[in-house]
């Protein structure tokens, strides 16, 4: 049985935490979590894929990996991100390779997909839309806006981090409702402090309110699934549908009966949508 490896990629003055598993030699998969997670969300499936001929890479991201952790809220903007997901993914592959992204992962994934078409063999989003699907549908839909106002309560100074890590961080906790025991240890490791959890939630701070940078209206070439939870709390309807709109390649959308956790509630469905999407 293969077993998931952990490797350091240094990149100028960061260096990630990166799981790794699989033959080198096949094609990358290559993974990005969301908030408030890690790498180790994506273990099932990069132990799966592995298993049918993929090489998995999933890293710890800027601010989740404590060796780059930037003090400066500027470093966390979309264009750092996004430069972090090439430099890393091209330490281990020369080659294009196929890019899967949910929350935070899947905005930085879309963006990415959309400047470097020529990277990829095929996107993925799990639960977040395209950023100007999101954008539109904040600005047009009511519901929309109420399911967004958590964003801004991140871009708050201070507050956040008190209200999520009072009382042994129970607050933070109930997030990981669906998480396993093993996965919740990992999350605190990370983000069970103020120093872990201020850089996690600098992705909102450098990206949203007077800090939101102008997005490029990029329309993404490459052949993408995108999978939403009708129930997700985070993104309506409106922002799922208005997805297709950023999207001239080859699309399918999947609505599952689920909430915005969908590796943990519907796994198999995922990796069956996701396993044909790559072949």
């Amino acid at each position: 049985m293969t077993i998931i490896h952990h490797q350091n990629v240094t990149i100028g003055p960061l260096t990630f935490d990166c799981a790794c598993i699989g033959d080198p030699n096949h094609p990358l998969v290559f993974l990005l979590h969301g908030f408030p997670e890690s790498n180790i969300m994506w273990q099932r499936l990069m132990s799966d894929l592995s298993a049918q001929g993929y090489y998995c890479v999933a890293p710890n991201m800027r601010g989740y990996s404590a060796a780059a952790r930037p003090k400066s809220l500027f470093e966390y903007g979309a264009d750092k991100l996004i430069q972090d997901v090439i430099d890393i993914a091209t330490y281990f592959t020369s080659e294009k390779f196929h890019l899967i992204g949910h929350d935070w992962g899947a905005a930085i994934g879309w963006q990415t997909v959309g400047k470097f078409p020529e990277l990829f063999h095929s996107w993925t989003a799990l639960s977040v839309p395209h950023p100007n699907a999101l954008g539109k549908a904040i600005k047009s839909d009511k519901v929309q806006r109420k399911k967004s106002q958590y964003i801004f309560f991140f871009c708050l100074k201070w507050i956040p981090e008190w209200y999520l890590l009072r009382k042994n961080c129970r607050n933070l906790k109930k997030i990981w409702k669906s998480a396993t025991a093993l996965e919740v240890s990992e999350y605190l490791k990370i983000l069970g402090d103020k120093e872990g959890l201020r850089a996690a939630l600098n992705y909102y701070r450098a990206n949203f309110g007077r800090n939101r940078p102008r997005l490029p209206k990029h329309i993404i070439t490459t052949r993408t699934l995108y999978i939403w939870g009708i129930y997700d709390v985070a993104i309506g309807s409106i922002a799922a549908n208005y997805c297709k709109r950023y999207t001239s390649g080859p699309f399918i959308f999947l609505e599952l009966n689920a909430g915005h956790w969908l590796i943990q509630t519907q796994y198999e469905k995922i990796y069956k949508a996701i396993i044909n999407h790559l072949q």
